[in-house]
């Protein structure tokens, strides 16, 4: 009997792993019971939105900031009403720069009934990139599915659990936070004043409602959502701070950054310029008027300062921020990424708890702004650049620094002023 029931289990699994309609490869556990008919529906309603999500991320080349009537047509009609974009899965995963994991191979690992007419499914996806990630975990959720009038809508994990946080309204902010988190109100308070001067600086006008998402770390958070794995997080034993920013729905992930994180909102306002594909300037604009891993730019520059004075080797003229060794372990800078090779190793004092990458491009904000105050900045950040050696350029035209005096002209402004 047991082994009859094997055979049974083998074949109904055979009907559902390969390849879906949009070509993606979807396995389904083979110890689910795939007869079982709110399995089917579940099933089919998730592997048709995915097809669909599939396609339309491709044809935005992932880049999607809304959904279409046909997207949307897949979820329950409360979470079109309470979310911009309805999907915060995909949301969720903009933050981290992590949305192709459409195209990632699937392992669809079963579906639980939770209530009356509730469904929870649970999926894996895989990397399929050549590399030294293929074949690992990318991203692991849990998606809610209500069964309405015989049909199935999903609904997103953070419309339950937002239900059991603390929210509080300050003006054009709204908090989210745990019971047991240690909230600060003059923070928050500070925070609306160092955004309204920042937006009066940088002559941004958008006064949309922005939801601000504050927790010890952003696990926690990502929990919230029904995501309880993705592959940017675990990757140190130390308890670090994470932020992130969701453009489409205007909101801002604190994970251990507190209530006045300045440098998300920051990025989320600049969100609204046409900016370019080299994202360091950024974060060093960031970095500089707001804080980097919870600290002002005035005091990680001082620990960033020392780190440079010891490593004279570094050759900022060659590269702003990384190197590459060969075998024998000579040096050879290379601004430009090896994505393929992954040989890139940016300069980096594991003693610190600052992004050389980022600090760096905050001292150039740092020079821009003493030349021409913000206008000057803003200049050089919509300036297009899509490299660094774009940015370089950028950097020589507008601040009258050549790529060649890069390095003598960073480290003696840092010297003398620091």
């Amino acid at each position: 009997m047991i082994e009859r029931k094997i055979i049974i289990i083998l074949i109904l699994f055979s009907t559902f792993q390969g390849f879906s309609q949009a070509g993606r490869i979807v396995l389904v556990a083979p110890q689910i019971d795939t007869s079982n008919d709110d399995f089917k529906g579940v099933f089919r309603l998730w592997e048709n939105y995915m097809d669909q999500l599939y396609m339309k991320n491709a044809r935005k080349g992932g880049l999607m900031d809304e959904m279409d009537s046909e997207l949307k047509s897949y979820w329950n009609q409360d979470e079109i009403d309470d979310y911009k974009f309805v999907d915060l899965y995909y949301a969720y995963m903009s933050s981290i720069g992590n949305v192709l994991y459409p195209f990632d191979k699937e392992y669809f690992l079963g579906v639980s009934k939770r209530d009356r007419d509730l469904f929870e499914l649970k999926t894996m996806f895989i990397s399929k990139e050549e590399g030294y990630f293929k074949g690992f975990p990318t991203f692991l959720i849990t998606v809610l599915v209500r069964k309405i009038n015989g049909s199935y809508k999903l609904e997103n994990e953070f419309s339950l659990n937002k239900r059991q946080l603390e929210k509080k309204a300050f003006p054009g902010i709204t908090y989210y936070y745990p019971p047991n988190y240690h909230f600060n109100d003059s923070s928050a308070s500070q925070l609306n004043f160092r955004i309204e001067e920042f937006k009066k600086n940088f002559q941004i006008t958008d006064d949309s409602p922005i939801t601000y998402l504050s927790a010890d770390n952003k696990t926690e958070i990502s929990k919230w959502f029904g995501i309880d794995y993705y592959n940017s997080d675990f990757v140190s034993a130390s308890n670090t701070i994470q932020g992130g920013y969701i453009t489409c729905n205007r909101a801002i992930l604190s994970g251990g950054g507190g209530e006045s994180y300045l440098h998300e909102i920051i990025h989320l306002l600049l969100s609204k310029f046409d900016r370019s594909r080299y994202i360091y300037f950024e974060e060093g604009i960031a970095c500089y008027f707001g804080e980097h891993i919870r600290k002002p730019y005035s005091i990680q520059i001082v620990p960033f300062k020392e780190y440079l004075q010891k490593n004279q080797w570094i050759d900022l003229s060659q590269s702003l921020y990384g190197y590459l060794k060969n075998e024998s372990g000579k040096i050879n800078f290379n601004p430009e990424f090896d994505e393929s090779s992954m040989k890139l190793i940016p300069f980096r004092d594991t003693a610190s708890t600052y992004s050389f990458q980022y600090m760096i491009h905050a001292v150039i904000c740092d020079i821009a702004y003493r030349k021409g105050g913000y206008s000057l900045v803003k200049d050089l950040f919509l300036a297009k650049a899509d490299h660094e050696r774009d940015f370089c350029n950028n950097v020589a035209n507008i601040l009258g620094i050549k790529k060649e005096d890069l390095n003598a002209y960073l480290r003696n402004f840092i010297n003398s002023n620091y």
